[in-house]
Formats: C-alpha cells, sequence, structure tokens
C-alpha cells in the first residue's frame, strides 16, 4: 500500500469520501502517525486542510497528537493555533492532555 494514500484521502474537500476512503486504508494497515517527507503526518496535514471530521477520525485511530511536523517542528496543536484555527487547537490540546495519561 502506498503510505500516502491517506494524506491523498485527507485532502478531499467538502466529499465525504474522503472519510471513507480513509476508513478503508486504515482498515487495511494505513500508519495515521506515517511521517511522510513533506506533509509532517496525516494529523499535520489534516490541521493543513482545516478537515475536523478527518483529524477526529485520525485521533479516534490512534494518530500521536504529540508529534512534530519534520520540517515546521510543530505540533498538529502548534500547527492549528498558528492558523488560527481555535477549535482544531482545542481538540488537539485536549488529545494531549489523553495522549499523555
Amino acid at each position: 500500500m502506498d503510505p500516502l494514500a491517506l494524506f491523498d484521502a485527507i485532502k478531499v474537500r467538502g466529499h465525504k469520501n474522503g472519510t471513507a476512503t480513509m476508513a478503508v486504508l486504515i482498515d487495511h494497515g494505513a500508519d495515521v502517525n506515517y511521517m511522510a517527507k513533506n506533509w509532517a503526518t496525516p494529523l499535520l496535514h489534516s490541521v493543513h486542510y482545516r478537515s475536523k471530521e478527518k483529524l477526529l477520525y485520525l485521533l479516534k485511530h490512534g494518530a500521536d497528537p504529540t508529534i512534530r511536523g519534520r520540517v515546521s517542528k510543530d505540533t498538529p496543536a502548534e500547527s492549528a493555533q498558528r492558523r488560527g484555527d481555535q477549535e482544531l487547537f482545542e481538540i488537539l490540546k485536549a488529545a494531549e492532555v489523553e495522549h499523555a495519561q
């Protein structure tokens, strides 16, 4: 399986099939914490596309909210805050706390 397929499913905007595609990929072993050369992790990629539904899906399926991007060095929460997306920031900060427990 192409490890970048999950990233393609994330960037499908406004189409419910993006989340359905993610589900199939994850069910077939896609790594929700894969570190891509240019896009960082799927969770950071979902912040970039401001996709709350996909971000929540990734968290539900084991995405690590503490992994920092290779280039930006931001956590997903820091990236959301930098982009001014308070809703995603709050979701991700809560996920960081839960992850630490």
